[in-house]
């Protein structure tokens, strides 16, 4: 009798965590890329309202304002991205690559070379 109430205390005990984190949404959501990006290079994020109460991402960058998506995708603030700090290019790409989003930035050589480009020739990946 006292294993089957340890149990059924057990039981209570997850799914009143299980609806914890189901109401909090953190830990059921994926974290928005270009939030996380502008975050992570040390930039400020915040979302903006609208007089219509429509949302949008911004990534504060030396006291300009950027789309955080076109900022994240390599169209806007490119001497501010990761490839420029690394001494490289930031190309946009378009090609269907990445599953998670239409556009995408890669870095580049100076001279225009990808530099995570497939090579065919031995079958390794640089």
């Amino acid at each position: 009798m006292a294993k089957n109430g340890l149990v059924k205390r057990l039981g209570r005990l997850a799914l009143a965590g299980i609806m914890t984190i189901a109401s909090s949404g953190t830990a059921l959501a994926m974290r928005n890329p270009a939030a996380v990006y502008c975050q992570e290079m040390g930039y400020e994020y915040k979302v903006e309202t609208s007089g219509s109460g429509e949302q949008k991402g911004v990534c504060v960058v030396d006291g300009k304002e950027y789309s955080d998506w076109a900022f994240f995708q390599g169209e806007v603030g490119k001497e501010h991205s990761f490839c420029e700090r690394k001494g490289y290019d930031t190309v946009t790409r378009t090609d269907g690559r990445n599953k998670f989003s239409p556009k995408y930035a890669v870095c580049a050589k100076r001279i225009g070379k990808e530099i995570l480009e497939s090579r065919k020739s031995n079958g390794n990946t640089k």
